[in-house]
């Protein structure tokens, strides 16, 4: 039953029951123990039942998907997977269709409808998705198999060293892409990742000799590209998928099956590559990658996913048409949160959409067609709950003996890690990050010393391995970079090589040639917002340089794109050193950050110092992204009244803003509706996470001088309540909400409590009360008390509810005043599951503004609601005038009724079909149910039946979990009968929901479904015999002369006329013997001889031949048949006629 779950769920898998099993289960169970999320698989078939009315469609998974999040207990979930595929033909099937789990049509800009499971995230009014969506686009059980194994490998056994931290950045095609790709490394991925390039054909491009009247022909903000030594194809990109890759990102034209114009990747070339346990996340910014709406033909995104071992762990990807910009504006947003916040997937994925809508759209909530496009199409194909695996540690310590270095010079590099580090990796890398030369070391310890030699200058033409240093040099032609740029890059990299518990640790260190060290860089104020005026501070060591300036460039940009024709987009800062510390140098007037500037922007800078003889050295490029002003927006909503073991208040604060924040400050007054002073708590809330929210929750305060009761409360709340955080706006600061309290502290020495030191009972409306004696529960529970409002359906016309009269509702109750309907009251304990102890009470008020239509006869009750089955269950109740109260012993819905239902249910004991009537016979191969009705349903949880003195078990009596119609159960026994004649007693007990009870017994008798059951005959082949003597029986296992014929009557009726015989046959078909027995009614009338040793009443026939014809004549050797039959009727009077046929063989015996 969905529409009823008691657990918390963090994480809902829709699947098509084609998929269930136990594989999914483990995909489960790995989330529930490995991510802590509470995972629950939910059959598609039960959702479109409950809430398609059995129709199979999207709008009914979307139903069930709001009902969950609005109804299942809190916190809400926050993942949707769907495990199977589907089609733009939603009226395929879903076998050899391949439509398991549908999806939408989305209208995109320029290319019409387009595949998507964005929608279904979107669960009310707004633009904002609630849920993270992924799917398993699966065709059969196989691929599920490989797609669970990889993600679960990824997640438990990763198989990765700096893999980690291996980033692939592919420009395809035109030039513009790669200028696209080289501005994502240099601004959006962190720094002390390891960005490998691939490009699809050589970039000749010059932005900046385009446009020499530009100011930003500076090689470091605009033409930040190496040239040729990037480029490659399919084969290059095989191995680095083969290496290990975390990140993938593609940029450029591509379709469906396919990566750029050139054919870099199809779907043939996922088969090439050989990673096992080192899966990247792709994300395919380009056309159609994302489609999977085709089940009969896959896209490239979908190959990636369901190849076994070996592609992908998971993609982002577009089912539409992709768009050079727009793509390049969202794939920059998803690298922060998924790589440096440690966000999931799917979470990354959510951020990335609402940030791209927040900078680049005017409206968020009502993006344009090209914006809506945008996130609509682009998908998460895999698991939305999964985690990259980057490096989390930092190094306790790192030291680098000299970072202002010459060609040949020796460093010495030191450290501790948090971990014992196995693997030690250092390499030195261009001022682009490309690796010249690398080392390799196993300290097996947590500290390190290690000494490296910066390589001789000049291109290097061949790779070569020096065993003695244990150093590798590449054949990049790289370090004229060096040589031009004079600056470069120290990476360290340490893991621990443990499966169990993989760590490492990652940074990079840039360092000059020949001229001063760039120690750090910082700014002020460290994380600035809109309209903020900023700082920028440097430390350096001149080494021996005559330093004559220092200067702060710096550039912006209003869409993510470098313009070199607007020079408002660029800045030049002259420094000064400071007089107390020579090593840092200052910005004496600020950058002003322009107004037009949002939020959520990333602004590049770097250093440049010019010596006494004019050279110019620079920094690495740093940057920091624009913080939106601050702006929290209260919203009654948020609040809500919860606890385990005491009653809390709590409230949701959201963080509108791409700055963590710290140390919020948060006022609530409570006020009863007369009161203006009320009672004022202050909290401070730790820590709110960028663009995300916190959720305070603090006790609330019966102890008290202000006295909580069911009054109705007011309820202010006011975050920064002194404005001393800036915001953008104050004014949406504060809200007001209103409740009334329905939540009550029940403690193990006190019971219900409005104190927390004395006993009292407790009422959300002073018309029902619960009452928890004092002693009975052993810990701390919160007791909740929620009116609902019922629909007063047909299912139980003798059920009449109580209802106010119309003026009289109590005073939060004004829209329950529908003649269909009345109030109800579910009650909960927060940390009771099983049975309630004895000593909760419940009890209503009756007064003279409740009315009853019932008759008089009719008894006031009070019911509980059975949820499986949406029926009312009448509890004996006590009435002293005043109230009526009841002892409860579950939690669950209760209300007021008249019950005018007297009649005890009615009762069948059916035998395949047919009514057993008392002392009837029952074939033995009857299945025996009870057909139970009744007009106020059958209570299935009270049936109990006696067999022959024996309760059924649960495995005997096959109750069902819930019914559609209670009005009308049949219920299997799960007994078998025995094979003869039996008698037996049957005895029930049957509850309706009214209370009224049907306890009857019925006796039957078995018989056996064969009249005739022939053992054959004995010996076969047998010989010749003497001849019988009337009253002796041969003994013919010892002469082996004669045989004897052996079968069983059961079910005949003596009481009219029947016949036994026995034909022999020859092989010609001649009857050459007929043995007989019959009669006309009673015993035996006639017989022949053979028949007259076996006239015992007992139904066991054992009839001798002597092997002579009815002459009396020795029958010849050979084969002979014969024919067993029996007429007549049985003792339940159906007509009987059985035949048996066997074979036979007879030979001379020889005399000795």
């Amino acid at each position: 039953n969905l529409k009823n779950i008691n657990e918390q769920v963090d994480y809902i898998i829709v699947s098509h029951p084609d998929f269930l099993g136990s594989k999914l289960n483990e995909f489960a169970d790995f989330h529930d123990n490995t991510s802590n999320l509470n995972t629950k698989i939910v059959n598609v078939m039960d959702i479109y039942d409950e809430f398609g009315f059995g129709h199979r469609s999207p709008e009914a998974i979307k139903a069930f998907l709001v009902h969950a999040y609005e109804n299942w207990p809190s916190p809400a979930p926050s993942y949707v997977l769907f495990v199977g595929d589907t089609s733009w033909n939603g009226r395929l099937p879903e076998e050899g269709g391949g439509n398991f789990i549908p999806s939408v049509m989305l209208h995109t800009l320029s290319w019409g409808l387009s595949i998507s499971d964005f929608w279904y995230g979107l669960l009310d009014d707004d633009f904002t998705p609630e849920l993270y969506v992924g799917r398993f686009p699966v065709n059969d059980r196989f691929q599920l198999e490989a797609i669970i194994n990889k993600t679960i490998e990824h997640g438990t056994n990763p198989n990765y060293d700096e893999s980690f931290n291996n980033c692939l950045m592919i420009s395809g095609g035109a030039s513009l892409f790669s200028d696209q790709t080289n501005i994502l490394i240099r601004d959006h991925l962190p720094q002390d990742f390891n960005v490998k390039r691939l490009n699809t054909s050589l970039n000749t491009t010059n932005n900046s000799a385009q446009n020499p009247e530009s100011l930003l022909n500076d090689k470091k903000l605009l033409n930040n590209i190496e040239k040729d030594v990037s480029n490659g194809g399919t084969s290059n990109l095989v191995e680095f998928f083969d290496d290990g890759i975390s990140i993938i990102n593609f940029m450029g034209h591509g379709g469906g099956a396919i990566w750029a114009d050139g054919g870099l990747f199809r779907l043939n070339d996922v088969d090439r590559t050989t990673n096992q346990g080192k899966y990247p996340f792709v994300t395919s910014m380009t056309c159609f990658a994302g489609a999977f709406d085709e089940p009969q033909r896959l896209s490239l995104s979908e190959k990636m996913l369901i190849v076994e071992d070996k592609g992908a762990i998971g993609v982002l990807a577009s089912s539409g048409l992709g768009w050079t910009w727009n793509d390049y504006f969202i794939v920059q947003e998803i690298w922060r949160p998924l790589l440096e916040e440690n966000r999931t997937i799917g979470e990354s994925v959510w951020l990335a959409k609402q940030r791209y809508l927040k900078k680049f759209a005017s409206n968020p909530q009502n993006p344009s067609p090209q914006e809506f496009s945008m996130v609509a199409q682009y998908n998460l194909i895999g698991d939305p709950a999964m985690r990259l695996y980057v490096s989390q540690d930092d190094f306790n310590s790192l030291e680098i003996s000299n970072l202002s270095v010459t060609y040949g010079d020796s460093i010495t590099i030191s450290g501790e890690a948090p971990f014992e580090v196995e693997n030690l990796k250092i390499a030195i890398a261009n001022s682009h990050g490309r690796d010249i030369a690398e080392w390799k070391f196993s300290p097996n310890s947590n500290q390190f010393s290690e000494k490296i030699t910066i390589p001789n200058q000049g291109p290097i033409t061949t790779s070569s391995f020096d065993p003695g240093t244990n150093t590798t040099v590449y054949s990049l032609k790289l370090d004229d970079d060096l040589l031009n740029t004079k600056t470069g890059y120290i990476k360290v990299y340490a893991d621990n090589e443990n499966p169990n518990n993989l760590r490492a640790a990652n940074q990079f260190e840039h360092f000059t040639i020949d001229g001063p060290n760039f120690i750090s860089a910082e700014i002020s104020p460290p994380n600035p917002i809109e309209r903020d005026s900023i700082f920028f501070n440097v430390f350096l060591e001149d080494n021996g340089k005559d330093i004559q300036e220092v200067t702060c460039i710096g550039h912006y940009t209003q869409r993510g794109v470098f313009n070199t024709s607007n020079l408002d987009d660029k800045f030049d800062l002259v420094m000064v050193q400071d007089s107390t510390n020579s090593k840092k140098y200052y910005t004496t007037n600020p950058w002003i950050v322009p107004s037009s500037l949002r939020g959520g922007f990333t602004i590049i800078y770097f250093f440049r110092v010019t010596t006494a003889d004019g050279t110019t050295f620079e920094s690495q490029i740093f940057n920091f992204l624009l913080n939106d002003k601050l702006d929290f927006v209260a919203a009654n909503e948020d609040f809500w009244l919860g606890g385990e073991d005491f009653v809390t208040y709590n409230y949701k604060v959201s963080n509108n803003s791409s700055v963590p924040l710290t140390n919020v400050p948060i006022e609530f007054n409570f006020a009863k509706a007369n009161d203006s002073l009320g009672i004022n708590f202050s909290h401070v809330i730790p820590s709110i996470p960028a663009d995300s929210f916190s959720v305070l929750s603090e006790e609330l305060d019966f102890a008290s001088n202000y006295n909580f009761d069911a009054s109705e409360y007011l309820v202010n709340v006011k975050i920064n309540p002194n404005n001393n955080l800036i915001e953008k706006s104050y004014s949406n600061n504060s809200t007001n909400a209103s409740f009334k309290l329905n939540h009550f502290n029940a403690l193990p020495n006190t019971g219900t409590t409005l104190n927390n030191s004395t006993h009292s009972e407790v009422s959300v409306d002073e018309q029902v009360f619960v009452n928890v004696n004092s002693g009975i529960l052993s810990q701390a529970n919160v007791l909740k008390i929620q009116s609902l409002e019922m629909a007063n359906d047909a299912k139980q016309a003798k059920f009449v509810p109580f209802t106010f009269e119309p003026d009289s509702y109590p005073s939060n109750y004004k829209n329950a005043k529908s003649s269909d309907s009345f109030l109800a009251y579910k009650i909960d304990f927060s940390k009771l599951e099983n049975d309630l102890p004895n000593g909760v009470e419940v009890k209503f008020r009756l007064n003279e503004n409740l009315k009853n239509s019932a008759p008089s006869t009719a008894t006031s009750q009070i019911a509980y609601f059975d949820t499986q089955n949406q029926r009312w269950k009448a509890i004996i109740s006590e009435s002293d005038g005043e109230f009526i109260k009841v002892t409860i012993t579950q939690e669950g819905i209760y209300a007021l009724f008249s019950n005018d239902d007297q009649r005890s249910p009615a009762v069948e004991v059916n035998a395949s079909g047919s009514e057993i009537a008392d002392g009837n016979f029952v074939p033995t191969s009857s299945k025996i149910s009870l057909i139970m009705q009744d007009e106020s349903g059958i209570d299935i949880e009270t049936i109990f039946v006696i067999l022959n003195g024996d309760t059924l078990s649960t495995n005997e009596l096959l109750l069902p979990d819930s019914t559609t119609n209670a009005n009308i159960i049949s219920i299997p026994l799960n007994v078998e009968l025995s094979t003869i004649v039996q008698n037996y007693l049957l005895e029930y007990s049957v509850f309706d929901y009214a209370g009224n009870l049907n306890t009857q017994q019925v006796t039957f008798k078995t018989v056996g479904n064969e009249t005739l059951k022939v053992f054959g005959n004995f010996p076969n082949p047998f010989g010749d015999a003497a001849a019988i003597t009337t009253g002796q029986i041969y003994d013919v296992t010892l002469s082996n002369r004669g045989t004897i014929f052996a079968f069983e009557i059961t079910n005949i009726d003596n009481a009219v006329p029947w016949e036994i015989k026995i034909d022999i046959y020859s092989v010609a078909g001649r009857k050459v013997k007929k043995m007989f027995m019959k009669s006309e009614g009673g015993d035996a009338s006639e017989f022949s001889p053979e028949f007259q040793l076996s006239l015992s009443p007992n139904n066991r026939k054992e009839i001798y031949w002597d092997g002579t014809d009815d002459k009396g004549r020795e029958l010849a050797n050979g084969i002979y048949f014969y024919v067993i039959s029996i007429k007549g009727q049985s003792v339940i009077a159906e007509n009987i006629s059985e035949k048996f046929k066997g074979k036979l063989a007879k030979f001379k015996r020889e005399e000795q």
